[in-house]
């Protein structure tokens, strides 16, 4: 819903991770996506919500709060860095 993370919204985010087949092609492993619930106070651009078309106070998006949501991307990213 913006750019600016101290003002603006986080609706959505998502990661897909890579693997590598013997030939040295890259393909999707896994993809892990959440809805994230708007911070109290987030400025959320109307031209945004308009584009995208989410409702960010839908109870059916069955959104987490930012923290969670980036603390579970971030897990799924160090541990594909690992492997």
């Amino acid at each position: 819903a913006g750019f600016n993370k101290q003002t603006d919204a986080l609706l959505e985010i998502a990661v897909s991770v890579l693997k590598m087949d013997d030939e040295g092609l890259l393909s999707i492993d896994h993809t892990v996506h959440f809805h994230v619930q708007p911070f109290e106070g987030a400025n959320i651009e109307q031209a945004a919500i308009d584009f995208n078309g989410i409702d960010p106070f839908s109870p059916l998006r069955g959104a987490v709060p930012e923290e969670e949501a980036i603390k579970e991307i971030s897990k799924v990213v160090r541990k594909a860095q690992k492997a």
